[in-house]
């Protein structure tokens, strides 16, 4: 007897297809309307972090820019107070008297610097012509205004250029406790001490030390278009002590 063989055939069982997403364009995919809006915003938030920074550091470089130049405006005041003929504008009474010494002349004009009391002088950069008349030089100017303001045209004229500075002037605290005065008969300092914010001796040969201590405070400074224009502020940019010797 022959055995037989026989097969069975099952029906082949398929996986559900997944729903393709419809393509548009031509392109296989796309990006969904939320995905948008959330990388715009990503990309506004970066935006604005970085120019926030941008803005930061451009304010500090001006900062220091601004500083470096009240520390000019310090060494400039330091060399005209040591040699007043440089100073411009209105000029300091006896400057030109060969029989005054230099000291006498600056003593006479910060003796009553005391108190409230200060004396304004200006710094700026002048553009002049260089000798060869094909370009330009640049030269530091302190400017005395006899306690007037520093307008816009006095500025032009003087061939000023960039930022002006004005230095406040006053007699520095250091002075206090020091024997001041000189006995005239003796030619020794009295006993009597000097104290903060009282008038100093009338004139330069009473004065017994050897150097007067000056408190400088250098603010930023915009020239206006006449008297009484000037714009203060309340907060220097640098405070300096400095000392005028004899």
């Amino acid at each position: 007897m022959t055995r037989s063989t026989r097969f069975f055939c099952f029906p082949r069982l398929s996986r559900p297809s997944r729903p393709r997403r419809a393509a548009t364009g031509g392109a296989a995919g796309g990006f969904t309307l939320v995905e948008v809006i959330l990388a715009v915003g990503i990309l506004a938030i970066a935006i604005l972090t970085l120019a926030g920074l941008v803005g930061s550091v451009f304010q500090q470089v001006e900062s220091v820019v601004r500083t470096n130049r009240a520390l000019a405006a310090v060494n400039a005041i330091n060399t005209a107070l040591e040699t007043p003929e440089l100073i411009a504008g209105t000029k300091l009474p006896k400057v030109d008297d060969p029989n005054t010494a230099k000291f006498d002349v600056v003593y006479t004009l910060l003796r009553d610097a005391v108190g409230t009391k200060r004396v304004n002088l200006f710094f700026f950069s002048r553009r002049l012509p260089d000798a060869a008349g094909t370009g330009y030089t640049f030269v530091d100017c302190v400017y005395n205004t006899n306690g007037e303001t520093l307008t816009k045209s006095r500025y032009d004229e003087m061939k000023g250029y960039g930022p002006v500075f004005r230095v406040e002037m006053g007699i520095a605290r250091m002075l206090e406790n020091q024997r001041i005065e000189l006995d005239q008969t003796t030619a020794r300092p009295k006993d009597t001490k000097y104290k903060v914010d009282e008038p100093l001796p009338g004139t330069a040969g009473e004065y017994a030390l050897a150097f007067l201590p000056l408190y400088l405070e250098i603010f930023p400074y915009t020239p206006g278009a006449g008297v009484g224009s000037e714009q203060k502020y309340s907060r220097p940019i640098l405070g300096q002590n400095i000392a005028v010797s004899r």
